[in-house]
């Protein structure tokens, strides 16, 4: 088997937790609901909008498609196998290929030269689906990716695609078969850790669960939860969508049957610390401290590899002026996750209350090389140069003292 390595970036498959990490759970996924727990409430959302459909999300625009064709008839090309053409077709596209946190269609993936590694994923498909080559997709893990948006916290989990020679024919033994085959890999870090293979539904309700979280992230509750119901029409069950749906209702003022998901969900996936802590915020919000606390305890009982709880203690740290400790505190959030540019910038804020401006500006830099939000570079940028302004006036004023 033949892997493809397409660029050293973090290209990254986005998961939604309110306030903390969605966690990888390896639960097994449950494939029906039982009859006396109703997971839906339609009437509490609207009518269902008109939502993209499958073919669509995979739609290339008529130059796209010409571009691609001409590329893989090219006389070079041809000498390749067809699976092996669309592979170097990636690899062109992610020459000049941008990372944002954000999923997009095939068309939309190719026009910007943006996307995640979903978005990718679905790029590929669309490509394949041209010349008749079969896609298949892995969920993989590796060092653990996490970001903020907002109140909201999201861990990186990885699809990868595989792409098989034209004489492969459903029912075979996909990886067992002598015919070639391709791995494309999105995120090559070299530690990549497989999780488990996922069918075409599994896929492209990651999708539609992708443009829910964003949904919830924006405030629109109602196509939050079309987008969710969608995505469990393909997955009827998982623990990503059981707890971006219990955020939903929550957050829509229907604590009642976020509670009533949260339950379900913990007996489902009892280790999903993302449906956990956000069970445990709820209950908190409601002042039911015994409740609280016993969920505490099963929340210390798990690995939680998130860095967020450090850099959360390093803040409240700066907030009581305790400058050197949070210092201390944001350099072990680094440790974990050293693209973090909140702690970064947690960093230079404190170094400049200790009147280090040299360690201040550093880290101030270093958060904004590692912020891909323009408005939050622009922002960090402005804030580097109100800080260079102010430390060349106080070296003018030294100097005329």
């Amino acid at each position: 088997m033949v892997v493809a390595i397409i660029r050293n970036r973090r290209l990254a498959l986005w998961f939604f937790g309110l306030s903390f990490l969605q966690a990888c759970a390896l639960a097994p996924i449950v494939s029906v609901v039982p009859p006396e727990f109703s997971l839906r409430n339609d009437s509490l959302f609207g009518v269902q909008p008109q939502l993209i459909s499958t073919a669509d999300i995979h739609q290339l625009s008529r130059a796209q498609k010409s571009a691609f064709l001409r590329f893989f008839n090219d006389s070079v090309e041809r000498k390749s196998p067809a699976h092996e053409r669309v592979m170097h077709f990636m690899l062109k596209v992610l020459q000049d290929f941008e990372y944002q946190d954000a999923t997009f269609t095939a068309s939309e993936t190719l026009a910007r030269g943006q996307g995640n590694c979903l978005s990718l994923a679905i790029l590929t498909t669309a490509i394949a689906k041209l010349v008749k080559v079969s896609v298949s997709y892995q969920l993989a893990d590796s060092s653990p990716v996490y970001a903020l948006d907002g109140s909201i916290v999201v861990k990186g989990v990885h699809i990868r695609t595989l792409l098989f020679d034209q004489g492969w024919r459903p029912g075979e033994d996909r990886l067992g078969s002598r015919l070639g085959s391709v791995r494309i890999d999105y995120f090559p870090s070299g530690t990549q850790r497989f999780l488990r293979d996922l069918t075409d539904q599994q896929y492209i309700a990651r999708y539609y669960r992708n443009l829910a979280a964003r949904s919830l992230v924006l405030r629109n509750y109602p196509e939050a939860y079309w987008l969710t119901v969608e995505s469990m029409q393909l997955e009827p069950l998982s623990s990503d969508a059981l707890n971006i749906l219990a955020v939903i209702y929550r957050r829509a003022g229907h604590a009642e049957q976020a509670e009533a998901i949260f339950n379900y969900g913990n007996k489902v996936f009892p280790n999903d610390l993302s449906m956990l802590k956000n069970h445990r915020y709820l209950l908190a919000r409601q002042n039911r401290r015994d409740e609280v606390a016993a969920l505490s305890i099963q929340i210390a009982a798990l690995n939680d590899p998130s860095p967020f709880y450090l850099y959360k203690t390093a803040y409240a740290f700066y907030e009581n002026k305790n400058y050197r400790e949070a210092i201390r505190i944001y350099k072990k959030a680094i440790a974990i996750a050293p693209y973090l540019h909140e702690a970064r910038l947690g960093l230079s804020l404190s170094y400049y209350q200790l009147g280090d401006k040299r360690m201040a500006e550093k880290e101030l830099q270093a958060a904004i090389e590692r912020a891909h939000v323009p408005k939050t570079r622009s922002l960090y940028k402005a804030k580097l140069l109100a800080l260079g302004g102010h430390t060349k006036n106080k070296k003018r004023q030294a100097i005329h003292e």
